[in-house]
């Protein structure tokens, strides 16, 4: 089989137009078929389904239960939970920031103004 780019270097405008047409269709063709195998498929499944062979009506499977929490088990990092001092003061209002964590506003419009985070350390 020759190359596709080859094949398409040589074609006009309007034949390669033409071809995207026929492809279009055969694709769409191939979909439906492909479509009604699959609901046959489906409908005999659900006739086997439906009459087992217990005689009993066949129940709808039931939903997958979500996975249960796991419980903590009462460990942390090992610095969670401790207390940091503050590294940087807002000399205006007090504010302070340990230096972890976002970057609090006060300390943003500062750095936007042109000052330095190193001016506010404590």
């Amino acid at each position: 089989m020759a190359n596709h780019s080859t094949i398409l270097e040589e074609m006009s405008l309007d034949e390669m137009l033409d071809l995207k047409d026929e492809i279009d269709l055969r694709v769409e063709k191939l979909a439906s078929e492909e479509v009604q195998e699959l609901q046959s498929r489906i409908s005999r499944l659900q006739g086997v389904i439906e009459t087992k062979p217990t005689g009993r009506v066949a129940v709808s499977p039931r939903p997958v239960p979500k996975k249960a929490a796991t419980k903590p088990t009462g460990k942390r990092g090992p610095k969670k939970g401790q207390k940091v001092a503050a590294k940087y003061r807002d000399p205006d209002t007090g504010n302070s920031w340990t230096g972890r964590g976002l970057t609090p506003i006060w300390l943003r419009e500062h750095e936007a103004a042109g000052r330095h985070r190193d001016e506010f350390e404590v």
